[in-house]
């Protein structure tokens, strides 16, 4: 019997491996299951990093506090859970409360932390919201703050603050000072020196938010009050005597008023005008009750006559001088330049 071959073109068998002999055959085997994947496990409890909550102002912006947590499984998410942020402020996605105030007032409230595996965990805090930074002129400056030449600020502040937070600065950021005068949050220290007039000048109040505010006060500078001169006054006991002196200068609606500084004896053998009737009382009289008085831009000098024929005269040299109510420092005001009276009543 012939053999008989058979041949199979093109086809050509995977090789599967060799066992030592042509009848081999490899079987795959299934891949093992895939392990499942474990859930993420924190590291550490989850808790809540509690902040310092600043204090704000409306209108300026509020510095970002960032809030924070440890533990848990990231990514976190914040939420208000119980009383309310100061309005105009939020909460980032990435934890941060920034934003801009705009209602004034103390706000608490809560906020709740979650982490991916559902943990939670809390932070309460409070915001205090200043007000908006504002600064006004004082009233006794509203149309302007009147001064007297070689006194101090009769005003002391020309204005005042409202709102904002503490600590505050101001700076002269137009205009100039009057001469003699430096800056003192709103007020000026100094003695006011230089020419009459007005200035205007602009100075801004910062405080420690960055909030500002401007005030443009106008100080008017007026004459130092000065009296004119001396005078004389000589009569009898009939008649008294009367003698009027000027003075000027001093804000207007100053109220002035004159006072006795100095007092001296007239010589007795040169009596005024040489006159040998006149007697001198020694010592010299000081002015009565009513004798001085001052208003309308003159001092008055009103000697009432003698109460009786015989009565001792008159004769002295008052030194007086006027004074304004324009404050000049502490318990001082400003006072004029001295003028002497003499004072000669005849005897009878």
């Amino acid at each position: 019997m012939a053999a008989v071959f058979l041949s199979v073109a093109g086809c050509t068998l995977p090789s599967q491996g060799r066992s030592g002999n042509n009848h081999d055959i490899s079987i795959a085997s299934p891949s093992p299951p895939a392990s499942p994947s474990p859930s993420p496990t924190a590291a550490q409890a989850f808790a809540a990093i509690t902040p310092t909550f600043h204090a704000g102002e409306v209108g300026v912006d509020y510095p970002s506090v960032p809030l924070g947590a440890t533990g848990g499984v990231q990514p976190y998410h914040w939420a208000i859970s119980g009383g309310a942020l100061p309005t105009g402020l939020t909460i980032g996605n990435d934890g941060a409360l920034s934003g801009k105030p705009t209602t004034a007032g103390k706000f608490s409230f809560s906020i709740e932390i979650t982490d991916s595996s559902a943990g939670k965990a809390a932070i309460t805090g409070t915001i205090t919201i200043a007000s908006a930074l504002n600064a006004a002129l004082v009233p006794a400056c509203a149309q302007q703050c009147s001064v007297e030449l070689g006194c101090t600020n009769a005003c002391g502040n020309f204005g005042a603050v409202t709102g904002g937070l503490a600590p505050f600065t101001t700076q002269l950021v137009q205009g100039q000072l009057p001469a003699g005068t430096s800056l003192s949050g709103l007020s000026l220290l100094g003695t006011f020196t230089g020419l009459t007039g007005f200035l205007q000048f602009t100075v801004r109040v910062n405080d420690s938010l960055g909030g500002t505010a401007t005030v443009s006060p106008t100080f008017w500078m007026y004459p130092h009050i000065s009296l004119a001169g001396g005078a004389t006054c000589y009569g009898n006991y009939v008649t008294g005597c009367s003698a009027t002196l000027g003075y000027s200068g001093g804000t207007p609606g100053s109220v002035v008023s004159v006072t006795l500084v100095a007092l001296a004896t007239n010589s007795t053998s040169n009596p005024p005008n040489n006159n040998p009737g006149m007697c001198w009382s020694s010592p010299p009289p000081s002015p009565g009750a009513g004798w001085l008085s001052a208003g309308g831009g003159a001092v008055r000098i009103a000697i009432p006559p003698a109460p009786e024929p015989n009565a001792d005269g008159y004769g002295a040299v008052w030194t007086v001088e006027v004074t304004s109510t324009d404050v000049c420092g502490p318990g001082t005001r400003c006072a004029s330049n001295k003028a002497s009276v003499v004072i000669g009543v005849q005897c009878g």
